[in-house]
């Protein structure tokens, strides 16, 4: 899923507590997709943290994606 930059910023904010040189820190600067994010934390809170930000994404996506087209 590609992030809108709001979503990015999210992301970041909340890897922004692990160490700059941890894995997932340097996925996302590979734009891992939100999974391997999820996998590659360590901590419940932030794979939990994670998981909201990409359903709040999905949400809204579909939410665009039902609208009408002009």
């Amino acid at each position: 899923m590609k992030w809108a930059l709001n979503e990015r910023h999210a992301i970041r904010r909340t890897l922004s507590i692990l160490a700059p040189d941890h894995p997932a820190r340097l996925a996302l600067e590979q734009d891992a997709d939100p999974v391997t994010l999820m996998q590659l934390v360590d901590r419940d809170d932030l794979a939990d943290a994670l998981q909201e930000i990409w359903f709040d994404a999905y949400r809204r996506r579909l939410e665009q994606e039902q609208k009408p087209k002009p």
